[in-house]
């Protein structure tokens, strides 16, 4: 039986270090392919070709008026506008459009508001609007006495896709704001696909430290060198986000700014609570990792 065991894990093992293996040598083939032929434009129809998932969508069925669904404070609009202004002069210099990724949609406050910058200044581009919909732990833990955290559940399953469908559209921004109902990892396996780079990539999914550093980690090769990484909830009590984003300005050796007043100090604890960005800016001499 020891033996049986044995063997077991040293297969399991073996079979780890060779997927590990495999996709290392997958993504050194995409990073070499795009070094020599980056993406072109993507747009809508690059991910869902003749489909449209606005058309004919039910939007007085899924609105919810009277339901708070944007949580961003009007001291933090500013900040997305400059964001958003930066990303998209770049991209007109460069003649391409604008884009921007968002991770950690919930219903949809941040995507319509970058979306509606970008329609304010005239700028070619669109907003992508990745998450499964279906709640990070927090919304699973309160969902059920805190109204904003609702999932609105189904048959059993979280609507909160349709929600922001309906929200986006009534915003009228369904033209600039692309969804995309995937999982994090997922939606970037098909930018990288695509040779995509990002302008500006927002990070609000998951707030405890592991998912956190996951999509960083997962979305960091895929901004643009010059581009925005930008944060939510930099704060004492989302603890995993502080300490995420200053392993990243750490590990790569660049500043990491927030609009919390406490500033960047190292402990999180020591960082005042509520409700701030943190946002880094990658070095131009970066390398194009895909």
């Amino acid at each position: 039986f020891l033996v049986s065991m044995f063997w077991h894990v040293i297969c399991a093992a073996a079979a780890m270090t060779t997927a590990k293996s495999n996709y290392d040598r997958y993504a050194e083939r995409k990073m070499d392919r795009c070094l020599h032929r980056p993406g072109a434009n993507i747009t809508r129809q690059t991910l869902f070709g003749e489909h449209d998932p606005y058309k004919d969508f039910n939007v007085k069925r899924w609105s919810r008026p009277g339901e708070p669904w944007s949580w961003v404070q009007p001291a933090m609009k500013p900040l997305y506008e400059a964001a958003v202004r930066n990303a998209s002069a770049r991209a007109r210099n460069e003649g391409r459009n604008t884009l921007i990724i968002e991770v950690g949609v919930w219903k949809g406050g941040s995507s319509v508001l970058m979306a509606q910058y970008l329609q304010k200044m005239k700028m070619a581009g669109t907003v992508w609007s990745v998450d499964t919909y279906e709640g990070a732990v927090e919304m699973w833990l309160r969902g059920s006495i805190d109204k904003e955290r609702d999932l609105h559940f189904q048959n059993g399953h979280p609507t909160v896709y349709w929600q922001f469908l309906a929200n986006v559209m009534r915003e009228n921004v369904h033209e600039v704001v692309v969804p995309f109902p995937a999982d994090s990892i997922t939606a970037s396996l098909w930018f990288r696909a695509k040779c995509a780079q990002a302008d500006l990539i927002h990070i609000d999914a998951g707030h405890e430290y592991e998912a956190v550093k996951s999509d960083i980690e997962t979305w960091w090769g895929l901004l643009r060198p010059g581009g925005i990484l930008l944060g939510d909830d930099y704060s004492s009590n989302w603890p995993g986000v502080v300490l995420a984003a200053q392993e990243l300005a750490a590990q790569e050796g660049i500043a990491l700014h927030t609009s919390n007043p406490s500033g960047t100090v190292p402990s999180p604890a020591q960082i005042r609570c509520g409700w701030y960005k943190w946002w880094v800016r990658k070095p131009t001499g970066a390398a194009k990792s895909q």
